[in-house]
Order: C-alpha cells, then structure tokens, then sequence
C-alpha cells in the first residue's frame, strides 16, 4: 500500500511536498482549484521536476467546470507527460450521469478517475454499469451516506475497477473529513481492501496538519 498526503491547494505547493516527505508518506495528491491553476501553470517546470521520484496524483477540483480551454489544454500536456492518474469528481445526480461521462470522456486525458461524493452505493453501481470509467472511491463519503453492508458488498464486487482510495474518518449525513479515530469509519473493517492499492489520506477538517496526518498515517501502517 502507497500511501499520499492531499495537498492544501491554498499554501505553498513547495512546501507541501516537503511536508508530505518528512512525515513519511509515499507520495501527494496535488489539488488543482481554480484559484491554484495559474500557479500551478506557472510553476510547472518546477513542479514536474519536484514530483518525478516522489509518487503523485492530481485532484482536478470541481471537475471540468473549472478550466478554461487553454489551461486545460496545457493541463493535459502536464498530466499525459507525467502519466499521472487525474481524479474528478463525480458531481451530478444519476440523471445526469451519461451527460457527465461524454463530457469527461471529451476531455481525453489519460489516466482519469472518478471521485464518489455523497452517492447511494446503487447509484456508483449504475455509473459503473454504463461507462468504462473506473473510480477513487472514497470511503469517508460512503460511511457517511451508506450502511456498512452495502458498501463492503460493493468494494468485494469491484475491486477491479477502484483504482485508488481516499481515506479520512467521518460522521453520518456530512462530508466530513476527519483524522483518522475521530469518527464512525470501521477503519479495520476496510484495511485488506487497502492493502494492494494506493491510498490519499484526506484530512482537511485539522488545525495542525502536520501532527493531525503524522497520527493519522501512524494508525493505517500499525493496521
């Protein structure tokens, strides 16, 4: 199991992936929001140097809304040269969800993801169903809107298809995004899922990021 640290897109991205280093983790998961991009653009010479021997993701936040064609078009030329894996969320209802695959399928990046928000588990099956488009499931959201059999149902059913994870305790009916032993995620009841894939430790509800990942990280290695 590799495990990464998600990145704060509002500090330094520099100093982000020096904080992942020390604490210990395999990698980073860089989020990219619309107030990020043209930083990230900016840097990216910099960047692309920083993270070739360290292991990375990109979390392309809010999904394809947020880019303008032309930093898309350069996003993509990062993404395809690096070989990264791109996560989206998947941010529509059932209804919608052949509209949204067409869209993500036009945006031909390599290695894109899809992101379970507060999803029913009968709806990610549907998804799955219809589009060829595999996911980071995320187990904070699915504990949170999701009972504990259906969800355990679903990852022995496609665990070919949940290319990577996205881990932070949780509390019912909230996206919440706590560290981990602070909610009702049955941690030890998902581990062996964990253990082949690469996992992002998602905490953004911390006042101190470094002590409250370094905990965080300690508990999912003990497991």
């Amino acid at each position: 199991m590799k495990i990464l640290m998600l990145s704060n897109p509002y500090d330094n991205i520099f100093n982000q992936i020096n904080l992942a280093r020390k604490i210990g983790f395999d990698g980073i998961e860089i989020v990219l929001e619309l107030e990020t991009k043209k930083l990230f653009l900016k840097n990216r010479k910099k960047l692309i140097k920083e993270v070739k021997d360290f292991f990375h993701i990109f979390h392309l936040d809010n999904s394809y809304n947020i880019f303008e064609r032309n930093d898309l078009r350069e996003i993509k030329k990062i993404l395809n040269k690096l070989d990264s894996f791109a996560v989206l969320h998947l941010n529509c209802n059932r209804e919608k969800f052949e509209s949204f695959i067409e869209k993500v399928e036009s945006l031909k990046i390599n290695n894109i993801l899809i992101e379970n928000l507060d999803h029913s588990i009968e709806d990610l099956e549907y998804f799955l169903e219809i589009s060829n488009l595999n996911l980071v499931f995320d187990l904070s959201h699915a504990f949170s809107f999701n009972n504990k059999e259906k969800i355990i149902n679903f990852l022995n059913k496609y665990e070919k298809r949940i290319k990577h994870f996205h881990l932070s305790d949780c509390v019912y009916f909230q996206h919440s995004h706590l560290p981990l032993g602070n909610g009702i995620l049955p941690i030890k009841e998902v581990i062996n899922f964990l253990k082949n894939k690469t996992v992002t430790l998602e905490i953004i509800e911390t006042e101190i990021p470094e002590i409250d990942y370094s905990i965080s990280l300690n508990i999912l290695k003990s497991l």
